[in-house]
Formats: structure tokens, sequence, C-alpha cells
């Protein structure tokens, strides 16, 4: 895959300037009437959790092989008895979720983050700037696809930006892969080992081996990162708190949550009988060998007492109640675990037709118009246009309507817009039946229309053009000039 990066500088609130890298893909070609898509990686991510995960964070094991009844192991000298091993599930070819959302015509974006084991508030500053270049560079709404805590991320970023309506505005949605909207308790097992291990160094302050280890362990769970995971953190209840009070322009989130902590599949790998019994060979042992039922980490096993995301109901790090968000448009359960989700196809299936119905999409079905105009004359005219995604409103102050799209705003046949007569539901149809007057001076002009949604976008694909010359309508299929 080929990617280009994009840089965008901004400034902390202390002051000290940054640089974001955005990594966009350049493999596939661009739906130029789709959104564009920002990815949001989780908890100690980085920029292939998003893109590449059989390179980060891993895990693309298939927990659904199983190995064959019995192995040949060949010819040997001498005779074998007991274990001869494990067989682990095998790991697959995965497509992730960049290059998916890329096939699919989106303009992906992606990157890794700042602060990914730290405070989710720097990462909220960093995100409020590449969300701010991205809407000054394309003009397109944003639609976030979110892994675990990139989902409070998220969250952050509205609230940092609520009382801004036109950043509002143009966030199309999220979707969120097993998020912990209500905490994950295993980040207070990681703070219980973190006390443990204060409580361990006053035992022999003075042995730097003993200390070390310590140390070691003790960077695995000590992070602000994992602390905001806690549901009883301030993170966690300052945004249930938060959103109690609704924002100016409602945003649509669907989430997803995980119901199968298994990590991988483990087959203990025994010899037969006949592995011991000398044959007229040479050599002499024939060694076969048989699978045991499979040991699963983290699945039925007593370490999975410890916090309920081990249990049934979790994916490792959140259980599948725990993601559930008030308000949420939707809530997909999927038999996966945690890092699974990073690649899963299911969960991409079901995200791609939630993510259509966050954006804002049509075409053209139908248009009338007269074959001849005589300058500076009225005349009907009629167009039927499709939705094909969310449901087009009428309300607010950012209304869907039909618009002149090439001469694009431009009052050269007396009009440019045309209200909707009521809202459209997705997979509708609406015929715009109203009067244009030719222009005044014979001549070649363009007459093309389109949806928008006002002050916020263009969308959809647009009617076929058509050409005046000295008064006569021609069909020309080319694009607006």
């Amino acid at each position: 895959m080929t990617y280009t990066n994009i840089a965008v500088n901004w400034t902390d609130p202390s002051g000290v300037a940054h640089q974001t890298l955005l990594q966009k893909l350049l493999d596939y070609p661009v739906n130029s009437s789709l959104p564009v898509v920002l990815l949001l990686h989780g908890l100690n991510g980085n920029i292939y959790h998003m893109r590449s995960p059989e390179t980060s964070p891993g895990m693309n094991y298939d927990i659904y092989w199983t190995p064959p009844d019995d192995i040949d192991r060949g010819w040997h000298a001498y005779p074998n008895v007991g274990l001869y091993g494990f067989i682990f599930s095998p790991k697959k070819t995965v497509t992730g979720w960049q290059p998916y959302l890329a096939q699919q015509g989106y303009l992906t974006f992606n990157y890794a983050q700042i602060a990914a084991l730290g405070n989710i508030a720097d990462a909220a500053v960093e995100l409020e700037a590449v969300v701010r270049y991205l809407l000054a560079q394309f003009g397109k709404r944003i639609l976030f696809v979110c892994h675990s805590r990139g989902g409070l991320l998220f969250r952050t970023l509205l609230q940092r930006v609520r009382n801004d309506i036109d950043v509002l505005t143009r966030i199309a949605g999220a979707y969120t892969l097993h998020t912990p909207h209500q905490g994950s308790q295993v980040a207070d097992v990681a703070m219980a080992i973190h006390n443990a291990v204060t409580n361990l160094r006053t035992i022999a302050p003075d042995c730097t081996d003993f200390q070390t280890a310590l140390d070691s362990i003790d960077d695995q769970v000590n992070h602000p990162a994992i602390v905001e995971l806690s549901p009883t953190s301030s993170v966690i209840t300052g945004l249930r708190q938060q959103e109690t009070q609704p924002l100016n322009v409602p945003i649509t989130i669907h989430t997803s949550g995980g119901t199968n902590p298994r990590l991988f599949n483990m087959w203990p790998s025994w010899f037969d009988a006949s592995s011991a019994i000398p044959c007229f060979n040479l050599p002499p042992f024939h060694w076969t060998t048989y699978q045991s039922a499979p040991f699963n980490l983290l699945d039925g096993t007593p370490v999975a007492d410890i916090c309920p995301e081990e249990r049934h109901g979790g994916d490792v790090l959140v259980t599948e109640v725990n993601s559930h968000l008030p308000g949420e448009a939707s809530h997909d359960v999927q038999e996966t675990n945690h890092a699974v989700a990073l690649w899963d196809p299911t969960e991409q299936y079901n995200a791609h037709f939630k993510l259509k119905d966050m954006i804002s999409d049509g075409y053209c079905t139908a248009q009338s118009f007269p074959q001849t105009m005589s300058p500076g004359v009225s005349y009907p005219v009629s167009f039927t246009m499709r939705n094909a995604a969310a449901q087009w409103q009428t309300a607010g102050n950012y209304p869907f309507r039909l618009g002149l799209w090439n001469p694009q705003d431009s009052l050269v046949w007396g009009v440019n817009r045309r209200n909707l007569p009521g809202p459209v539901p997705r997979f509708s149809e609406v015929k715009f039946d109203f009067n244009v007057t030719a222009p005044s001076v014979a001549g070649q002009y363009h007459f093309q229309w389109r949806m928008l949604q006002e002050g916020v976008e263009w969308f959809g694909s647009s009617c076929p053009t058509v050409t005046t010359r000295s008064g006569l309508l021609e069909p020309n299929h080319s694009t607006p000039s």
C-alpha cells in the first residue's frame, strides 16, 4: 500500500509547537460524494493499529481453526510417549480499517496520537487541530471510526467544541469499536498491581535487581491513560455529566462491543501408543500425535476470575455492557476480542452500513425541461432526487435543498435553490417542480442541479448537465466547467 504524509502544525495550551503527520492512503479511487474518514486508535496505539493490524498489535489469530485429529511425525530411531508439544492457532491475512474504508471509496486519514499513554485531554487538543485542518483543506464532513479509547477521545472532542456550531455541523458521526464508554475494571486491576508494587518496594530497597523487576512490572500498568479508563475516573464520570446537556447539533454515534476474551487457541499434542512400538522398518518407530481439548487463555480458565472483562461477556479489556453509550444510535454485539475488532470482517461489514446512515448521499432519477427556450422567458422544469443515505431534514439552520451546481450558486436562471416539501427518508424520492427563466442573452449556458445541506456541503451525484445555445437545449453529460 502507498501512503503520503500531510503535516498539521498546532500549538498546545502551554504554547509548545507540535506537528502531527496524517497518513493518506493512495491506492484506491476516492468517491468525491463521500465524507472524509478520520481513524482514531486506542490505548497505547500507533499509526499501524487502524492501518495494518497484522503488524501492530497483531492478534490476527484464526480462533476458529482446528488442527487435524492425527498428525504423522515420521519415522524415528527411538520410541516416545507423553507430550509432544503444542499447536497454536495460525495467523490470518487481514485487512485493517484504513484500507477497508478506502476500498469503499472514502478519503481516509490516520495518525499516531500524541500522549497514547498520557492524559486524554492532551490528545483532544491535538485532535481538534487535526479536525479543523481537515475541514479547512477539504470542505467535507468528517466521519470517525474509533477503536477502544479512541471513542472516549471522540467524546472528549465533542465537549471541547460543543459551542462551535460550524464544527459540529460538519461532524457526520462516529462508529466506536469496543470503546469502554462506561469504563473498564481492568484499569482497576492495573492500579491494584501498581499499589502492590509500591508496597513491595519497601521489602528490599537496596536490591537493584529486585527494584528493576518491579520497575518493569509497574511500567506496564502505571500510566495516566490507564487510570482514566477506570469506571470511577474523572474522565468517565466527567463525560457522563457533561453529556447530560445535549449538544446544539445532535451527533450520531453507533457502538459495538465484544463478548469473547479468547486470544488464541493452544492444543496440547500427545504421542499415541504406536509411537513407542517398534516396527519392521529402519528407523523402527513411527511417531503419531493427536490433539486434546484446546487451552484458551482468559476463556474459561482461573485467570478469567480477575475481573468481569475476562469472564463471559467481556473482550479482554471491556465488557459488552460497558461498551454501550446512552443515546447511541445502535449497538452491535460481536463475538470477538478487543484486538480482533481492528480487522474483523463482520465488524467492518456492519460498520459500512452504519456509516451510510450518517452520511448525506443522493442522485437524480429524472429531470424534465423544454427542448427549446427563448431568452428571458419562464419555463417549468422538474427534477426527481433519490435519497441514498441519512434522512434529509428541512428544519434548523442547516436544511437540505436542491441547488444549482453548475454554474454553482448563480442566478443566471433566476433561481438557484429549491426547498424540500418535507423530510425525505432514506431510499425515498422527492420531486421538485418549479419555473426557471432562460438567460436574457442567447448563448451557451450550463444547467445542472445537485443536492446540498445549506452551510455544510454539496453531496451525492449531480443531475446530467445541459447547455443552451441560442435558446436550444442539448443534453450533454460532461462534467461542470
